[in-house]
């Protein structure tokens, strides 16, 4: 008889299987429990493993051990890339809207639009995953750096946020001057979008020549 044994870990639950045979006779019913390694999972996200373990404990991830092979359900992170493929596609068209009418936008009002908070530590990670993302490929399609018209709200003059300049340095931009260089590339985008808004209230500072 297959028994499937059930722990409480952190505020989810892992599901335990005794040995491989036990695993396998669960997965031949439901294929849904098909696993990678923690490591794996760890690969394909470009993280580390520890971080893995952090969305595991918040439940992002649901965790399956396997005698004392830690992984994962293959189909949450295949979620979870979906999710993210569609908070990239949500930021692009949002910000494509806003460089149309020469404006800069902030970030609260950014990460509103894809439901993340400044006030969760995770969110700030994310937002600048998915910025990237966005710049990554507007600059492949466009050759432009559509994030370069997200900024921090600070005193006097405004910038990207800190993953801006060593992603133009990773797509193989050459510059002197950090200031310079963000007011080309904010021009840039502006232009390269410029009226293609649809009809609208304006969703950020307009920046004006």
């Amino acid at each position: 008889m297959l028994q499937n044994r059930y722990i409480t870990n952190y505020d989810g639950k892992v599901i335990e299987y005794a040995n491989i045979r036990e695993y396998i006779a669960a997965l031949r019913s439901n294929p849904a429990l098909a696993v990678v390694s923690m490591q794996m999972a760890a690969d394909f996200r470009e993280v580390s493993r520890a971080a893995i373990d952090r969305m595991v404990r918040v439940g992002r991830l649901k965790e399956v051990k396997i005698k004392n092979t830690r992984c994962v359900l293959a189909g949450d992170l295949v979620k979870l890339t979906e999710e993210f493929e569609r908070q990239v596609e949500t930021a692009r068209d949002y910000l494509r809207e806003a460089a149309a009418k020469r404006s800069i936008v902030f970030y609260d009002p950014v990460m509103k639009v894809l439901g993340l908070s400044r006030t969760v530590p995770a969110d700030r990670t994310k937002i600048g995953e998915i910025l990237g993302a966005v710049s990554e490929e507007s600059f492949a399609r466009d050759k432009v750096l559509l994030s370069a018209i997200v900024h921090r709200k600070t005193a006097g003059r405004t910038a990207p946020g800190p993953g801006f300049l060593p992603l133009a340095r990773a797509l193989g931009f050459i510059w002197q001057d950090d200031r310079l260089f963000i007011e080309q590339q904010v021009e840039r985008v502006f232009d390269r979008y410029a009226g293609t808004a649809r009809s609208g209230g304006g969703r950020g500072r307009t920046r004006r020549r």
